[in-house]
């Protein structure tokens, strides 16, 4: 329920407000796999996410990242109560004070998710318009009919 999604590197100490690299084993890095972490994730959250899992090398060591998308078309909410103090009905965010994923709690992080959910059906219904034909920047028939007739009046 972020705008342009967001990336998670796993393999990343915290110390302080500092983020040292730390790498993973190579029997971590296999741990995660498209499959599992799609089928964990997608068991708390209506309608699913989409992400893809990478594994990067660098510096001599390994990392594990998931690139998060944005939602397609309306806000996910989590389906149910989880070990994680996951909530039924909730909707979560990427706190701003902290790096940390937190329930929607006040109007500016509901107003967010809601701005970004409205253009998503804007554009939709724009699309939609302009693939039958009324909306784009494309004229109708109608419109090309009439167009026709008024550059013939001039003559």
């Amino acid at each position: 329920n972020l705008r342009d999604g967001w990336t998670i590197v796993i393999g990343v100490d915290q110390a302080d407000e500092e983020f040292l690299p730390s790498g993973m084993s190579d029997e971590q890095v296999r741990s995660f796999t498209q499959d599992d972490i799609s089928a964990f994730v997608n068991e708390y959250a209506d309608p699913f996410v989409e992400f893809s899992v990478s594994r990067v090398d660098d510096a001599g060591m390994q990392f594990v990242v998931i690139q998060v998308r944005e939602f397609l078309d309306s806000p996910v909410l989590c389906k149910k109560d989880g070990d994680c103090k996951l909530r039924r009905g909730a909707m979560y965010v990427r706190g701003r004070r902290m790096y940390e994923t937190i329930e929607v709690s006040s109007h500016v992080e509901m107003r967010e998710v809601l701005d970004l959910a409205v253009e998503k059906g804007m554009r939709s219904l724009h699309e939609k318009l302009a693939r039958i034909g009324l909306g784009g920047d494309r004229p109708t028939a109608s419109e090309r009919e009439a167009y026709d007739r008024e550059l013939k009046d001039l003559e």
